[in-house]
């Protein structure tokens, strides 16, 4: 069986990588649904069913794929919102669309929770996983 990176070479799309975190394939317009199968197969056998959060945009001139790794994100936001006592989930698969460059980008939006920090800490937690990972939206959720 190919790699997940072959599979994609194989089908004539482009992969682009954002941290090991995230991965943007850019596929041609005349890709069948049973190759694409074969190339989330090859990433869900590399990467594990429950680590990927799949997001298809179908464009006039390609598709569009990207691939989030659920579980390196978490550990990501989980090293930031440690630091101040609060908790950090992806909320199932929900996209927030945003800006990046001159294209829009639709990633997963992450929940922090705990105890209420004040305004200044949630706007630097905010900051941080949104400047240092491939996140456009951070939402709180206070917990008693």
């Amino acid at each position: 069986m190919l790699s997940f990176e072959q599979q994609v070479e194989k089908e004539g799309g482009v992969l682009k990588r954002f941290k090991n975190c995230a991965f943007n394939l850019q596929l041609p317009t005349t890709i069948t649904e049973e190759m694409l199968q074969e190339i989330l197969g090859a990433a869900r056998n590399e990467f594990g069913q429950e680590n990927l959060i799949i997001h298809k945009l179908e464009m006039v001139d390609r598709l569009e794929v990207t691939l989030f790794r659920k579980d390196i994100i978490v550990a990501e936001v989980t090293k930031i919102t440690q630091r101040f006592g609060l908790e950090a989930e992806i909320i199932g698969e929900v996209f927030s669309v945003g800006v990046g460059g001159d294209n829009r980008s639709y990633t997963p939006v992450i929940n922090v929770q705990g105890v209420f920090p004040g305004w200044d800490i949630l706007g630097e937690i905010s900051n941080e996983i949104t400047n240092t990972l491939p996140i456009n939206r951070v939402t709180y959720e206070p917990k008693l």
